[in-house]
């Protein structure tokens, strides 16, 4: 069985790349739009992905409050899963959990993929 990675971030085409070199990697990914359709596709379907790799500037949730309700709302399933956060900016304005990786944007892919094998549960 495949490992599952949740790719949320608001631009398309990082998506798109991502998904593509996660796929060619052997991951099944979940991309989605925003941490919004994320949350109510897990509480829909109950299924837990492996990793999550998300954007920290979105519109509505930015990827911190999103791992902060993930947390909340599902802490005994999701709320474990390993997390990473792209930025292209030096400093979030927010503190980033202890146990929450971060990327730089732009990503490179091969750090990506590596940080993904070895964290993807």
């Amino acid at each position: 069985m495949k490992k599952r990675v949740c790719v949320i971030d608001d631009d398309l085409e990082l998506r798109e790349v991502v998904t593509y070199a996660l796929e060619e990697d052997g991951f099944e990914v979940w991309p989605f739009e925003n941490p919004e359709a994320a949350l109510e596709s897990f509480r829909e379907s109950g299924k837990c992905p492996g990793f999550f790799l998300l954007d920290y500037y979105m519109p509505k949730m930015n990827g911190i409050r999103f791992i902060k309700k993930l947390r909340s709302d599902f802490g005994d399933t999701l709320g474990k899963i390993p997390c990473a956060l792209s930025t292209a900016i030096d400093e979030t304005p927010e503190e980033l959990p202890a146990d929450v990786m971060e990327l730089k944007k732009p990503m490179d892919l091969d750090h990506l993929l590596n940080l993904v094998r070895d964290n993807c549960l």
